[in-house]
């Protein structure tokens, strides 16, 4: 499994949990709130023929009221936190590590932050 088709299968278990356009790696020119942008980075955790990923979901609404992305957040919580999805290539787990609201200097931009550790195990055959 390469780290792009780790980002796929990421970003189609997103679309799947939630009614909020998904967007990987940054926000799109345009403002289309609300909406979830995800990033994956590495982790500094090395095990023995697994690598660990830092999966970091930040979800934007551009209003007062931050009820519409919190309830998108805990749907993407409980469809994700926990979560392990096996393909041919490897697998992967999540769990949950972080969520906060994270202020903006924009009045009536709001955002939500969560970061999931993601355990993946690649196949043997696949590492060579």
């Amino acid at each position: 499994m390469s780290f792009e088709k780790l980002e796929q299968y990421i970003g189609a278990r997103l679309d799947e949990l939630t009614t909020l356009d998904v967007y990987n790696s940054k926000l799109p020119i345009v403002d289309e709130y609300p909406c979830l942008c995800f990033l994956l980075g590495s982790s500094s955790n090395p095990v023995r023929l697994r690598d660990d990923y830092i999966l970091t979901l930040d979800y934007w609404a551009n209003s007062e009221n931050s009820i519409t992305i919190i309830q998108q957040a805990e749907l993407i919580k409980a469809g994700f936190n926990y979560y392990y999805q096996s393909e041919s290539e490897g697998f992967y787990q999540s769990h949950i590590i972080f969520s906060a609201r994270i202020p903006d200097e924009k009045p009536n931009v709001r955002r939500f932050q969560q970061r999931y550790l993601l355990k993946v195990r690649w196949r043997l055959w696949q590492r060579v």
